[in-house]
């Protein structure tokens, strides 16, 4: 190679994108930096004046760095538009990159799809990647850059549904949002002349009591019985694999200095009440509920502008709470696009099921229903944790834990991601499913005598179906949900080994199918409810007796009178698929 040549190579390695000398390079260094166009009006361009950015030229001393406009006192306030919201939102919080968290988090699932996740060994592979305290986290850190664009991407969703929702125009929505003047006399956030303060400045204050309530949030007779039905009820289903019970102690407390996460509990209770109305005297209907989630975004639109909120404990449960009010709310679509959201924020803070305390509460309940979700929609969970524990190591609630996680794995198996992958190896199909079900084995294999069941009497003789008794609840459903996978993985495996095989499939179907029902049977506790009627689902779609049928479907049914969920009866969907064979 000349060194004509060996120059011309060099060159080609370190030039810049073509794109890159097309960009202007007047305007203000914020717009610049934001990757947005600047309309160069001075001393404050229009971009930052509508978001409330310094405004920033590099070679004008019209505007200075340090310089905050206030448009706000400036010009009569409007209720804003939820577009221009989300928007502009997804504008202030963005990373500072061309790359956005979807493609990152996506481009993450699909490497996690490359590698086989039924190796018993991966397991207990310890992660790659280090814990960080994201709240000491600077603006100029890529670690904030990232829990900032994920927040508002998150919410960003939360502002196109609600929008949808109502099926109004966004000016009339905010004023339903903004009608309830429960919290506003507390919490200061909801003051027309609550301070805006650039990344810089706010910095330097005390951030927390800047979005907290100073006093202990005071409720009106009705929201008070919403509240207990929350923590005695519906807290009890996000508590179900957390021994500390954190949705029903800690959270609550947390609410009552924080008003964005006290109208999410009030609106989920809202609707759990309004699809349930036996659990409470006083009714609640749907635009109730609706009510206090336009609440709820009204307080967290403001709150994000902090950083330290970004990261707290109350947004996380925020969130949380609010996929479980889409999911009680019925709509499928929407309620996919939250637990994305839900998975966005988390990744970016690097909670996982290992992170301790409410992170990890948050974490499994939240796997819990994206487990659910995805097999639902025949997809992979968005989760690509790989615990560090080794099954020896693990406490009885954490083997119990292990369970969701086992199951999340079988639903990732009968996934079209890797139905599709497989598709033209059989015998690698087969040896997938041999090696998830060896790991299930493997599971059983550490059960303690904790899980064993307990002597029981329902009083009614019954030919199918005997009551298997588990205490406490949240090992009953471990076992259900570890029966759930083995009906998942003999369903969709490929038979081999003849009229033998096939046999001995459906031998061990039947008393998984058997196990499930059976514990089904004396499990009258509403936390476990959701998830015990989602194995009776799943041992339903094997069921073919009649009897076991009729059974079934009257299992289910009390689940769903315990918990209202879902809106569409699982029963009906059962019975659909019934007819159909």
């Amino acid at each position: 190679m000349t060194a004509t040549e060996t120059r011309a190579e060099r060159r080609r390695r370190v030039r810049k994108p073509r794109g890159r000398g097309l960009r202007t390079r007047t305007g203000c260094t914020t717009c610049r930096r934001r990757h947005l166009k600047c309309d160069e009006v001075t001393p404050c361009c229009g971009a930052c004046t509508k978001s409330g950015h310094e405004c920033v030229y590099a070679n004008r001393d019209e505007a200075r760095p340090g310089q905050v406009v206030q448009q706000e006192s400036e010009s009569p306030r409007r209720p804003p538009d939820f577009s221009e919201q989300t928007f502009s939102l997804a504008e202030n919080l963005e990373l500072n990159s061309a790359i956005s968290p979807e493609q990152v988090f996506d481009s993450a699932l699909q490497n996690h799809a490359q590698y086989d996740e039924t190796d018993a060994a991966a397991t207990a592979l310890p992660v790659t990647t280090t814990a960080r305290d994201d709240s000491t986290a600077s603006p100029g850190d890529s670690s904030y850059t990232g829990v900032s664009s994920a927040t508002a991407r998150w919410f960003g969703l939360l502002l196109d549904d609600a929008a949808l929702g109502l099926e109004i125009d966004a000016g009339n929505a905010f004023q339903l949002a903004a009608g309830d003047a429960l919290f506003r006399s507390t919490n200061p956030l909801d003051s027309d002349s609550a301070p805006h303060f650039s990344p810089v400045q706010s910095s330097h204050v005390n951030e927390h009591a800047l979005w907290q309530c100073p006093e202990r949030l005071s409720l009106l007779p009705t929201q008070c019985l919403a509240f207990e039905n929350f923590v005695r009820r519906v807290a009890c289903w996000l508590d179900l694999f957390d021994l500390e019970s954190h949705f029903s102690v800690l959270v609550p407390r947390l609410a009552m200095y924080n008003a964005g996460l006290m109208n999410a509990i009030l609106a989920l209770s809202a609707r759990h009440i309004s699809l349930n109305p036996a659990v409470s005297l006083n009714t609640h209907d749907r635009n109730g509920a609706l009510k206090y989630y336009y609440e709820t975004l009204h307080y967290v639109q403001k709150a994000m502008q902090f950083d330290s909120y970004k990261t707290s404990l109350e947004l996380l449960s925020t969130a949380l709470i609010v996929s479980t009010y889409e999911m009680l709310d019925g709509s499928r679509k929407d309620w996919e696009r939250h637990l994305k959201g839900v998975f966005w924020i988390q990744r970016s803070q690097e909670i996982n099921g290992e992170s301790g305390g409410l992170k990890q509460a948050i974490w499994w309940a939240w796997l819990c229903q994206d487990a659910w979700a995805a097999f639902r929609e025949q997809r992979r969970a968005f989760t690509i944790f790989r615990p560090t524990k080794a099954l020896k190591d693990l406490s009885e609630h954490e083997l119990a834990c292990r369970a969701v996680f086992l199951f999340t794995k079988a639903v990732n198996y009968c996934s079209k991601e890797e139905v599709e992958l497989d598709q033209n190896s059989i015998a690698n199909r087969a040896a997938k499913a041999d090696s998830l079900l060896a790991l299930l084995q493997e599971w059983q294999n550490f059960l303690t005598l904790k899980f064993a069941p307990l002597p029981v009497n329902d009083g009614v003789d019954s030919d199918v179906f005997q009551p298997i008794w588990i205490h406490p609840p949240a090992f009953a459903v471990a076992i259900q949900l570890h029966h759930a996978a083995r009906i998942l993985i003999h369903l969709n495996r490929p038979s081999v080994g003849g009229l033998g095989g096939y046999m001995r499939t459906q031998k061990e179907v039947a008393a998984s199918v058997d196990t499930i029902a059976g514990i089904a049977k004396p499990l009258n506790d509403d936390g476990a409810s959701l998830i015990s009627s989602q194995c009776l689902f799943i041992a339903g779609m094997c069921t073919q007796d009649a009897r076991k049928q009729e059974v079934i479907l009257e299992l289910i049914d009390a689940c769903r009178q315990r918990t209202g969920w879902p809106i569409k009866p699982l029963g009906e969907e059962l019975q659909e698929l019934w007819s159909r064979c």
